[in-house]
């Protein structure tokens, strides 16, 4: 019986120290990576950044396995976490041995960079060229193509053309077209002189201002005087008609004329008599008159519907139309009446604002125009709606396109 008590309590002792004793893992072995650096003049283009950019990696000691390549904001690790990234930006990409390697460990960070696009203006033209007779209410078409430097043509954005003399400034605002292309006959009635033309190019929109740069060039264009209305703008004949919208043709006639006020146009009919609170078409394009008989600008409200009317020359627009001042697209249909709901331009569907949200702009009797309220967190009646759910349910990108 004794020796059997002895033996059950070495058993015990024996045991417990068995408990007690420490375990160890297998330490992993740390594996240094090397001969990976940034991609050199990686611009944007539209394409995920691959693994390859950044070389092929090298090891202390030689490892075989599988790499993870994580890709942050900023210029560390301890930035946001990203998916591979492809518009421009700075970030880091953490190299690593995965976490669940049996034997080896380690990791490498590289910052690198996303360059915006180069954007190039090109083909940049007038027609009539220059020097150009002045001549009131004249079409000078402006013309500017707008490219990356890669070549890739860039849709749906807007160009400006500036031209300066010492004695005026005026800018006019072009939309690309789907070649990338803005062209459009203008009405230019600026006095006779030497002027130099800055043409600009903007991003628009939040993926394009995130990816392309600016551009701008400048050249020069000449207008000259006439011989009956030298450089003051009045004295012009022109045609006129009466009407509503942008129907109607007119006929020619000496006795017609647009006379300035001030800064401000009115238009003497050929019967003698000041337009007044009425539509007139004249050399081919109509404008608006108050009652006072100017002609009106920005924002103007006929009959119930909305029109606008270009700050630069008074006359309507029609078509697709960027509004610098609210930043919002609009379309203004062939009569000029704001389009509301769905559109369909160059085979694909936009939706423009169909409800009213009257705190957007305000009424000034004292200039007599529409004034946008800049506070206003709401969609103008009329505006393109962008990366949303229309009020029908379907989907809009960024640049306004139906996706569904």
């Amino acid at each position: 019986m004794k020796t059997k008590s002895i033996c059950m309590t070495c058993a015990a002792v024996l045991s417990a120290a068995l408990i007690c004793m420490p375990t160890y893992a297998a330490q992993k072995t740390a594996v240094s990576i090397s001969g990976l650096s940034a991609p050199e003049n990686r611009a944007y283009n539209g394409n995920l950044i691959r693994a390859s950019e950044f070389g092929s990696p090298s090891f202390s000691p030689n490892y075989n396995g599988n790499l993870i390549y994580a890709f942050y904001e900023g210029n560390s690790a301890s930035g946001n976490s990203v998916s591979t990234p492809s518009e421009a930006g700075n970030y880091t990409v953490r190299v690593s041995v995965p976490d669940n390697d049996p034997d080896y460990t380690g990791h490498t960070d590289i910052p690198f960079t996303i360059t915006k696009e180069d954007t190039v203006l090109s083909d940049i033209s007038f027609s009539p060229a220059s020097p150009h007779q002045y001549t009131l209410n004249t079409y000078t078409t402006m013309t500017a193509a707008l490219k990356t430097k890669s070549g890739e043509i860039l849709i749906g954005q807007h160009i400006s053309f500036t031209f300066a003399s010492s004695e005026l400034t005026k800018k006019y605002w072009l939309t690309t077209d789907t070649n990338g292309i803005a062209s459009e006959p203008t009405d230019i009635t600026m006095p006779a002189g030497d002027y130099t033309v800055t043409v600009d190019y903007a991003p628009s929109n939040v993926s394009f201002i995130k990816n392309y740069n600016a551009a701008t060039t400048t050249t020069e264009y000449i207008v000259t005087g006439s011989g009956n209305t030298g450089s003051s703008g009045s004295g012009s004949s022109g045609s006129d008609s009466s009407g509503s919208g942008s129907s109607g043709s007119g006929s020619y006639t000496s006795s017609s004329v647009w006379i300035p006020v001030g800064t401000k146009w009115q238009f003497k009919k050929s019967d003698g008599t000041v337009a007044e609170d009425a539509w007139l078409q004249a050399d081919g394009k109509w404008y608006h008159f108050d009652a006072e008989g100017f002609a009106q600008t920005g924002w103007i409200q006929v009959s119930g519907k909305w029109y606008h009317c270009n700050p630069d020359n008074c006359a309507m627009d029609t078509g697709l139309y960027y509004d610098p001042v609210d930043q919002h697209y609009y379309y203004l249909n062939p009569d000029g009446s704001i389009a509301i709901g769905w559109v369909q331009i160059n085979d694909k569907w936009y939706y423009f604002n169909a409800e009213t949200a009257e705190a957007t702009y305000a009424f000034d009797a004292a200039s007599q125009t529409w004034i946008w309220n800049s506070e206003s967190e709401n969609i103008p009646l009329g505006a393109m709606l962008k990366n949303t759910i229309t009020p029908d349910g379907h989907q809009v990108d960024e640049n306004g396109v139906r996706t569904d």
